[in-house]
């Protein structure tokens, strides 16, 4: 629970991000504009490039993280703070990638890829928790994430070839 609050209280980068750019987002797909593809670019690199270096900061800090705000009892929370960083990373683009795909109108894509990961989550909680406690906790978290960035960085791109190819066989 240490670890988490941590974790927790990088996510309102994220969402402050996407608050500010989604209505852009959201108006260049739907107005079909050419430039929505170095929109999307530049923000997908703004987006890691920042969980990065979040992740890096809170890894290399973990343990003087956990000693200036906790009792000695949550020294044990090192660990599990130092794996829950590594999701941050997938965290921010997932950020992304999501409210992208729902400014782009792929709602049930989106809703599809939560569904799924939700279960992943929960059959490797049942698997790996039992026989290696908190530790698998954290790591399942990490392993979800990535396949929640995988599947909708495959979704985003298919729904962007497909307007790409829309937007240059579009007869102006």
């Amino acid at each position: 629970n240490a670890a988490l609050r941590f974790i927790d209280a990088q996510m309102f980068i994220p969402m402050t991000l996407m608050t500010s750019i989604y209505p852009l987002l959201s108006k260049s797909f739907y107005l079909k504009e050419p430039k929505i593809f170095k929109i999307f670019n530049k923000l997908i690199f703004i987006f890691v490039i920042t969980g990065f270096c979040i992740t890096l900061i809170l890894f290399f800090f973990a343990e003087t993280l956990i000693n200036l705000f906790f009792p000695i009892e949550y020294l044990d929370a090192t660990s599990v703070l130092k794996i829950l960083t590594l999701m941050l990373t997938f965290y921010f683009s997932n950020f992304l990638l999501s409210q992208s795909l729902i400014a782009f109108g792929k709602e049930l894509t989106f809703t599809l890829i939560m569904i799924l990961s939700s279960f992943v989550y929960i059959l490797v909680g049942f698997i790996f928790i039992p026989k290696y406690g908190y530790q698998a906790a954290a790591w399942s978290r990490v392993a979800v994430e990535f396949l929640i960035s995988v599947s909708l960085f495959f979704s985003l791109i298919m729904k962007l070839k497909t307007e790409n190819n829309k937007l240059s066989n579009d007869p102006i």
